[in-house]
C-alpha cells in the first residue's frame, strides 16, 4: 500500500492523503489528535483500511442525522483490524473517527472473510 501526501497550507501537519487508486481522504487535524489520544490510532493508518479487499462498509444510521456516515471495518497496513467512520465530501472521503475493532466485530469480520 502506497500513501501519497498532498502538501497543505497548514504547518500543523498533513490532513489529506491520496491512496492507491486515487481515493482522496481528508480529516480535521484536531479530531485526529483526539482520536490518537483516545484510541491510539492515526488517521493515516486508518485510511489504509479502505485498501483492504476484504473491508466491509455499512451505513451508520444511528449517527447520520446531520450527514450520511459510513462505518468500515478492515485491516490496516500495520495489520491491525480497525473500524473507521467517514462521510463523503464531494469526491473526497472525510474521516470522522477510528479505533481498533472490538472482539465481536473481529469475529464478524473473520467469519465474513
Amino acid at each position: 500500500m502506497q500513501l501519497t501526501t498532498i502538501p497543505l497550507m497548514s504547518e500543523r501537519r498533513e490532513s489529506d492523503l491520496i491512496l492507491d487508486g486515487g481515493l482522496e481522504v481528508e480529516w480535521d487535524p484536531d479530531k485526529a489528535d483526539e482520536v490518537w489520544d483516545r484510541h491510539g490510532v492515526t488517521f493515516e493508518e486508518a485510511a489504509t483500511i479502505y485498501l483492504d479487499p476484504l473491508a466491509a462498509t455499512a451505513y451508520d444510521e444511528e449517527h447520520s442525522d446531520e450527514e450520511d456516515r459510513w462505518a468500515t471495518i478492515g485491516r490496516s497496513e500495520r495489520d491491525r483490524l480497525l473500524v473507521a467512520v467517514h462521510t463523503d465530501r464531494g469526491s473526497r472521503m472525510r474521516l470522522i473517527t477510528a479505533r481498533e475493532a472490538e472482539p465481536d466485530e473481529i469475529r464478524e469480520y473473520e467469519q465474513g472473510n
